[in-house]
């Protein structure tokens, strides 16, 4: 893997991440209750938390 792909592969994540929590709460709201909606809240919110403690770590102690 190159140096550029590497720097690629977070920005994809949480991109995916948030667009999938979107229209997981979206597909709720319209009152879609089936399973993969809730395997695309649950996914995208792990993915979502898992990226905000990183980024609450690199405010709290810059490295």
């Amino acid at each position: 893997m190159t140096e550029s792909n590497s720097q690629l592969l977070p920005m994809t994540s949480i991109a995916f991440s948030l667009a999938g929590l979107a229209l997981a709460v979206y597909a709720l709201k319209r009152s879609d209750r089936h399973r993969s909606v809730w395997v695309g809240l649950v996914t995208g919110g792990v993915t979502v938390a898992f990226w905000l403690c990183f980024l609450i770590a690199h405010i709290v102690s810059p490295a």
